[in-house]
């Protein structure tokens, strides 16, 4: 339990620990000796979008050299693109 303050009466009231953060954006305030929970870090998430292959569709070829930034020339058939691509990401 914590012992947390009201903002205009200051009254104090025990709150249980995992309602402390509610109440303190509430208003209330801690007493002396509580740390707000440490934020959990940010996780980058790997690229999950598959690398396209000779059964995509050009426009997916497109949509995935424009996510990843390769330049992609603006005629060219499928393996054209695809070779593109895949020299791209090589080097």
């Amino acid at each position: 339990m914590t012992r947390m303050m009201a903002p205009f009466t200051h009254m104090t009231v025990d709150v249980p620990d995992d309602a402390v953060v509610r109440w303190a954006e509430r208003g209330y305030i801690p007493e002396q000796g509580w740390e707000p929970p440490a934020e959990p870090a940010e996780v980058e998430e790997p690229d999950t979008e598959p690398v396209p292959g000779p059964d995509s569709t050009i426009a997916e070829i497109r949509h995935y050299a424009a996510s990843h930034g390769v330049e992609l020339p603006e005629r060219g058939n499928k393996a054209k693109l695809l070779e593109t691509i895949t020299s791209a990401l090589e080097g």
